[in-house]
């Protein structure tokens, strides 16, 4: 049988599922913290997901049939117009392209843009789709942290510059005061071993700022791992459910587009969970994460493809592995606040 069309497929029962896991694919699109989005063939947004709103402060239907450069300050929107001009004439894939944006509220957002050009069946040039990422404040922290090594550079030099000019004076002084030779030499020894430690300190203070780049490579590192783990125990089962149906060739597109530049994003949910040692199942883990999202019993049975009892004994083993089996906490307001910063 031929196309992806779900009218396509004469089994009642297949279509359903096949319904049901489209419906799953359309869920994971709205919630992904990412924005993903169309473009025409003019640069016009054609589609756009709600992740704009909580990036730009735009829904999508203030996005829609706007371009990208509308949303960026006017040097920026020229620069990104030269850039993007060359990858649009060259129909190619690109990714990794930081840009300025401005908030609905006025202040800057940075984002790193990747997206694949689209062609009709003819083969004729359609317009492009990709995904927009957050990364302000990881360019505020590489920018914080520019401006301590800088700052830390000029004050060794600074203090190297002192040190260097208090000895030019002490070898003036041993050369034209020989009566007191041995004062000078007294007083030699001992602004030498001032120096020496001086010296001292600022190797340790060079070697301790070598131990906090590495730490922050080492930390960068383990966040990494950290982040693909959790998007294998979180995303990963409904994207490769998704993977083994039928789709069209944007729903094929987005799956995609979501398992190879998901990757990076971080789960503090999971990671919460990780750290606390809380020994739940791949299943109880899926399941706790759509509690948290606010998912009803009957919504999550429907979204993991399980009975309704089912789904509520997995829910009655979290609250037990969490401790709140004789607590009147809410289920869903306590794994909230496991999201929440320390």
């Amino acid at each position: 049988m031929q196309g992806n069309d779900i009218n396509d497929i004469p089994d009642p029962k297949r279509a359903a599922a096949l319904h049901q896991k489209e419906q799953r694919y359309r869920t994971l699109v709205e919630v992904t913290s990412d924005w993903i989005w169309e473009v025409d063939r003019n640069g016009r947004y054609t589609f756009s997901n709600r992740a704009v709103a909580g990036i730009l402060g735009y829904p999508p239907e203030e996005v829609i049939g706007r371009t990208p450069f509308d949303f960026m300050p006017p040097a920026e929107a020229a620069r990104i117009h030269r850039v993007f001009g060359a990858i649009s004439a060259a129909r190619k894939p690109f990714s990794g392209l930081e840009n300025i944006n401005l908030h609905k509220s006025g202040r800057r957002v940075v984002l790193e843009t990747s997206g694949v050009p689209i062609f009709d069946e003819q083969g004729g040039f359609r317009g492009f789709r990709g995904i927009d990422r957050d990364v302000t404040a990881r360019k505020e922290i590489e920018e914080e942290l520019r401006k301590a090594h800088d700052g830390l550079e000029k004050k060794v030099k600074k203090t190297a510059l002192e040190i260097e000019a208090k000895h030019t004076v002490l070898q003036q002084e041993i050369d034209t005061d020989i009566s007191a030779l041995k004062i000078a030499e007294k007083t030699l020894r001992r602004r030498e071993q001032q120096l020496r430690e001086k010296t001292m300190r600022l190797q340790e203070m060079n070697t301790a700022l070598e131990v906090l780049l590495r730490k922050r490579e080492q930390d960068k590192t383990t966040i990494q791992k950290r982040m693909l783990i959790n998007l294998r125990r979180l995303v990963a089962p409904y994207l490769d459910s998704l993977s083994d149906t039928r789709l069209n060739e944007r729903q094929r597109f987005l799956v995609d587009t979501l398992k190879s530049n998901l990757n990076e994003v971080m789960s503090p949910f999971s990671e919460r969970l990780s750290s606390a040692l809380i020994d739940l199942t791949k299943t109880e883990l899926e399941i706790a994460n759509l509690v948290r999202l606010g998912k009803s019993t009957t919504q999550i049975a429907a979204a993991l493809n399980i009975s309704y009892k089912t789904a509520e004994t997995h829910r009655w083993r979290i609250r037990k592995k969490l401790g709140l089996t004789h607590k009147k906490a809410n289920l869903m307001s306590y794994l909230s606040r496991l999201q929440d910063p320390v």
